[in-house]
């Protein structure tokens, strides 16, 4: 997988492919962001659309740099784990973060007689964990895979 670039086309692209959602007009800034600068959106009454999942159009869910929206794939990614009996595993290290299936394997006592820990599936690195949540969803939940 090519290395993933956090931003709003990222986001439509994992609503779209692994949430199932929609961009929808029937939501309402009901809140322009105040001292955290984000805008807020509901929607109300008769502004109630009939998707199953949606999101305002002007504005998709940042899965890609917000970890609130980040963690909702993540608990797709471990019911997706559960379904398969593996497991999924959000690890970092000095080169970056990474969200990887399988879990940990076992090396040979090395010579000063420590066994080495490593992961059985190594994935690209990446700078934030939303990313490499990101990631992993459209490994394993993306249409086409596995």
């Amino acid at each position: 997988m090519d290395k993933l670039i956090a931003g709003p086309e990222l986001d439509e692209k994992i609503a779209h492919e692994i949430v199932g959602a929609v961009p929808c007009d029937a939501w309402e800034v009901v809140d322009h962001g105040g001292w955290h600068g984000e805008a807020v959106w509901a929607k109300f009454g008769d502004s109630a659309c009939e998707h199953e999942e949606c999101y305002p159009s002007e504005s998709p869910i940042r899965y890609s740099t917000n970890m609130i929206s980040a963690k909702q794939l993540l608990g797709k990614l471990l019911e997706w784990a559960a379904e398969h009996a593996t497991s999924i595993a959000l690890i970092v290290d000095a080169d970056g973060y990474q969200c990887v299936e399988g879990g940990w394997g076992h090396a040979p006592v090395s010579e000063d007689g420590f066994e080495t820990c490593f992961l059985v599936q190594q994935d690209a690195f990446y700078d934030t964990p939303e990313l490499a949540i990101c990631a992993a969803a459209l490994k394993y939940l993306g249409k086409g895979e596995r």
